[in-house]
């Protein structure tokens, strides 16, 4: 998307600027219930999971930057993505949702992008809420609240990507941002 954005001229560019960020460290994250035998370094109640995001949060830059909203995206591009409407997302950014939905709809991409609901997930969208930019998450996180099989382990590589998937949530926010 950003290739795609960079190469248009002016009167081909979207009315809307579109910034690109990129965090790191989504999934540092300490969990209890499966690494119990490890020591959580983290001070008591900061949360282990999306340090990049939780630090970007607190630390916008340029002073005041106020984005009309965010679209996170992860874990977009695995053969048979499946994307549900995800709890924070809705309850953050309804209109978001499904402004995205709806286009990915009228594309011919609800395969792709599922009207059903998920639960809510700590992924780097709850740090950007928090810090005012209303922001959903597109993730390939199963209605049912559980994720691929692949997801953090060593088949999550490059043979699971698809060029299908990339098109679809590609062209689906390509024509959602020039909507704007």
């Amino acid at each position: 998307m950003a290739r795609v954005l960079s190469q248009q001229k002016d009167a081909a560019a979207p009315g809307v600027g579109v910034d690109f960020i990129l965090f790191d460290s989504e999934d540092y994250g300490y969990d209890g219930s499966t690494q119990g035998e490890k020591k959580n370094l983290l001070p008591p109640g900061q949360e282990s999971w999306c340090l990049g995001s939780q630090h970007w949060a607190k630390n916008m830059v340029p002073t005041n930057y106020k984005p009309n909203y965010g679209i996170l995206l992860d874990m977009v591009g695995a053969k048979n993505g499946r994307f549900s409407r995800e709890d924070l997302s809705r309850q953050q950014a309804r209109d978001v949702v499904d402004k995205v939905w709806n286009t990915a709809a009228q594309l011919g991409y609800s395969d792709y992008f599922l009207f059903s609901d998920s639960p809510g997930i700590t992924d780097d969208h709850v740090f950007t809420n928090q810090a005012g930019v209303r922001t959903i998450d597109i993730i390939d996180f199963l209605p049912n609240g559980e994720f691929q099989p692949y997801h953090h382990t060593t088949q999550d590589n490059m043979s699971i990507i698809d060029k299908r998937t990339l098109k679809a949530v590609g062209q689906t926010l390509l024509t959602t941002i020039y909507a704007e």
